[in-house]
This record gives C-alpha cells, structure tokens and sequence, in this order.
C-alpha cells in the first residue's frame, strides 16, 4: 500500500521548476485567493430573502428532482427527500453557510448523474445516509483540506480552469474536487 502511495505521489508532482518565478507567485496567490474565496463563502450565512440564495435552492431541487414539484412549499418535510434534516434547509447550512450550497448546486448541475445515482443510493433501505447534510459534512472536510494547504497541489495545476456555474476559476476547481469526494465517499458507502 506504501509503494502504491509512494506511485501515485509521485506521478501527481508538478516541478515548479517549469515555471518563471512570476508564474510561481501568480499560482500560489491563486492558491491563497481560492482559499480566501471558499472561507468567505463558508461564512456566508444562507439568507431566505437573497433571491440569488433562494434560487439556487430550488435549482437543486430541480436538479435532483427534476419534475418533482414540492407540495408544501417553501418549508416543508418534503426538504427530507433530498436529505435535508427539517422542514427548512437553510437551518443545515448554518456550518458551511452559502458554500455548502453552492457545492451541493455544482454536483446536483454539473455531475447530475453521479448526483442522481448518490441521491438514489442514499435512500437505500439498510444502507440509507443523509444526501444533503452528508454534501454538507464534505464541504467541511473540502475546507479543512484547504487549511491545511492539502489541496495547493491540485489548485496551482488546475490554475487556468474555466469557471463553471457562477463560481470564481479557484472555487470552481474546489467545487470539482468537492464532486469528486462526494462520488467516492458514495462508493465506499454503497461497496
């Protein structure tokens, strides 16, 4: 297992040494800036009265269940079928703020598959989890490896991505690597 670790790390190096000293400071302030961007976000308190706010929501109700019209509303227990803890999900981004819903709205959008395939696992009868509050717990360990500059690698390779669903090009890679979490912590859930 150590040798494989040792394949993969290796195989995942980006020599610095390719690039200019202003091209080095560049990728590492967009490290900086991204990381900044995602703990901003994070203390973004989600905001019933933010119109953009309330529209995301209920793109990802549209997204997970497409044609699926909620019948109570803007609050009410129908929120569960997506795994939504109560009545109002807005209570469940109280940790993660806005960026636990803007993680949750790139998934459900840009990998509606995979999302859709998660969302269906997990309502399974023994094996059931949380989707959304689980989305939620990953946004915090996606912030805890920013922290711990874990992701600067990922971030300084990925430098020139084009940005996706209203996000900056450094929280679009962090929404990425967020949908990537989510689809494997589904498979292990589900192996």
């Amino acid at each position: 297992a150590d040798r494989m670790a040792d394949v993969v790390s290796e195989r995942k190096r980006m020599p610095l040494a390719r690039f200019t000293t202003k091209e080095c400071l560049e990728r590492i302030s967009y490290c900086n800036l991204a990381i900044a961007e995602a703990e901003s976000l994070r203390q973004t308190h989600y905001d019933c009265n933010r119109q953009e706010h309330e529209a995301l929501l209920e793109e990802l109700w549209n997204s997970l269940k497409p044609g699926v019209r909620r019948d109570g509303g803007r609050y009410t227990k129908e929120w569960g079928e997506i795994g939504f803890q109560g009545t109002d999900p807005a209570t469940d981004f109280r940790g993660m703020g806005l960026l636990g819903l803007l993680h949750l709205h790139h998934f459900a959008r840009a990998h509606n598959y995979e999302a859709m395939r998660a969302l269906a696992d997990s309502q399974h009868p023994t094996r059931w989890y949380p989707f959304s509050v689980t989305g939620i717990n990953i946004t915090s360990f996606v912030i805890d490896l920013l922290e711990e500059r874990l992701l600067d690698r990922r971030l300084m390779t990925q430098y020139q991505v084009i940005p996706a669903d209203g996000l900056s090009p450094g929280q679009t890679v962090v929404a990425e690597i967020y949908s990537e979490l989510f689809i494997r912590f589904n498979d292990l859930w589900n192996s």
